[in-house]
This record gives C-alpha cells, structure tokens and sequence, in this order.
C-alpha cells in the first residue's frame, strides 16, 4: 500500500490538484459524458473478477441521504451544491456495489476511474449479487465490451504518456 506524505498542506493541496488536473486531462469522451443517475463500472481486478458497479445519486437523492442523516434543509441544499460542483470537477457521487459490499458503499468517485455502462447491465449485476460469472450470456458481452473499450482507452493514455 502506498501512503502518502506531506510536508505541508500547500504541499498536499498542489499534489491535489495536480492529479485532479492529471484526470480531467485523462477521461474519454465517454468519461466525461457520466452525469446524474448514471450508471459506471470500474474493473479493479478482472483476472479474479473484481469489479465494481456504481450510480450516480440524483440530487434529491442526495438531499434525501442528508436529511435521513440529520441535516437541516439548508445543509442538504448546500450538500446538493457541493456534489453539484464535484461532479463539474469529474467527481461523481454516488454509490458503487460489488462481490465483497453487495449493499453497496456510498461515496466519491473520479469519472477517470470508471466506465459508463448501461442500466441494464447494472440491473443485471445487481441481480447476480454482483458476481459477474453469474451474468447472462448477452450481460457478460456487454461488460466485455466495456472492459475493452476502457482498456482501449488506458493503452491510449499509456502511449500518450498519461498513464
């Protein structure tokens, strides 16, 4: 595991934007395009069939989650611009699912990290418990066809230098 060190928070803060920078300039078309209530997976180890499957809250759903968790209507609004701004920054808040949490975990996530999918591949995973062994035959070739395509794209910035 890497653990990484600061001398200062002027130090952690340049380091920060400089790969928020770095990710902008790496996300795809595709990437980029990931907004509201859509759907992603990220292929953390497809070897060992390790994959991760996200959405996007809507902004009601976020206000939701942050009334639920006892925030006022003010702080929920404000919770909805801050998630409003991340997501123009390329970060996407939502939730992601997998093998290991099949409940899900909510969270922040860069669109550089993941692909887009369709909600119909996610239903799908959703269905298997998120094992993707399980999937049906026409779910399995629509994932392969993202990881190749994500792949296509990771060779490119490999190529180009930016990965």
């Amino acid at each position: 595991m890497n653990v990484l060190h600061f001398e200062s928070r002027d130090e952690m803060l340049t380091y920060l934007a400089q790969a928020q920078a770095q990710a902008q300039r790496s996300m795809h078309h595709a990437q980029a395009r990931i907004t509201w209530g859509d759907h992603w997976v990220r292929f953390i180890d497809v070897a060992q069939a390790e994959v991760e499957f996200g959405r996007v809250f809507l902004p009601d759903e976020v206000a939701d989650l942050e009334v639920a968790a006892g925030a006022t209507a003010q702080e929920a609004t404000t919770a909805v611009e801050d998630v409003t701004t991340g997501l123009a920054n390329g970060y996407l808040y939502g939730v992601a699912h997998s093998s290991h949490f099949p409940d899900g975990e909510a969270g922040e996530t860069h669109k550089a990290s993941v692909w887009p999918i369709e909600r119909d591949l996610f239903d799908a995973a959703q269905s298997v418990a998120w094992r993707i062994r399980l999937l049906p035959l026409a779910q399995k070739i629509n994932l392969e066809l993202a990881f190749r395509q994500w792949r296509l794209h990771r060779r490119s910035l490999r190529a180009r230098g930016m990965a």
